[in-house]
């Protein structure tokens, strides 16, 4: 049986954006990655020192504890007809212990609060692995929540030569829905298992760039670089 790796961030982006740039890298086919601009690495770890155990029970956690967790790993999930197991590998942004012994899951998303479709999953994914962990004891998860930082209601302050961001700060829950949610893991694990290349993401600019370039390369066309 083949295994696949899931990383919960896939299921948001890579899997939505393009089946076949998915699909190619279960085969071990490299997908040029997109960058993130360093704004968004900085705010997320502001946010990461900033939400304390306090600011966590101002937002209406009823938490005990932040618990220190490190990479996630699901045991793995099978399906009796496909010839594939998936297995969740990932971290985390924030875990919670709450007071009546269960845990919460928080992600930290800079954006503009909106559908929760695509990240439904991704905090599901980190659910399924607390729950059926590989190895160490199952953590039972009750909650699932974002915390926002939307920065297009906010403003930018400059004083002498420091400059700086404010912005609205949201919770967002999360519905708890695995049934649904496994349902989406078949459906993972049905395209892994087909044996043909599935089609292009009309969107998918590394798919469109590919494509081109095969085309020139099989018609034996010459490309000449503009003179200097």
């Amino acid at each position: 049986m083949r295994r696949v790796w899931l990383a919960p961030s896939e299921i948001r982006y890579l899997i939505d954006k393009c089946a076949r740039c998915w699909w190619l890298k279960t085969r071990s086919v490299p997908i040029p990655r997109e960058s993130v601009p360093a704004i968004f690495t900085q705010i997320d770890r502001g946010m990461k020192q900033s939400f304390t155990l306090e600011k966590l029970e101002q937002l209406g956690f009823e938490a005990r504890e932040i618990i220190e967790i490190g990479p996630l790993r699901s045991k793995p999930i099978t399906f009796e007809d496909l010839d594939v197991e998936l297995v969740i590998k990932g971290q985390l942004d924030r875990l919670l212990e709450l007071r009546n012994g269960t845990f919460a899951i928080v992600d930290f998303k800079t954006t503009r609060p909106r559908t929760t479709e695509p990240l439904q999953r991704q905090l599901h994914a980190y659910k399924e692995a607390l729950e059926n962990p590989v190895i160490g004891a199952p953590r039972e998860v009750s909650q699932l929540a974002l915390i926002i930082f939307d920065p297009s209601v906010g403003r930018f302050a400059l004083k002498d030569s420091n400059a700086a961001i404010t912005g609205q700060i949201t919770r967002q829950d999360i519905p708890i829905e695995p049934a649904r949610f496994h349902a989406e893991l078949r459906k993972i694990a049905e395209l892994a298992a087909q044996p043909h290349l599935p089609e292009a993401a009309p969107t998918c600019l590394v798919c469109h760039h590919a494509a081109d370039v095969l085309r020139y390369a099989t018609q034996s066309e010459t490309i000449t670089a503009p003179a200097t």
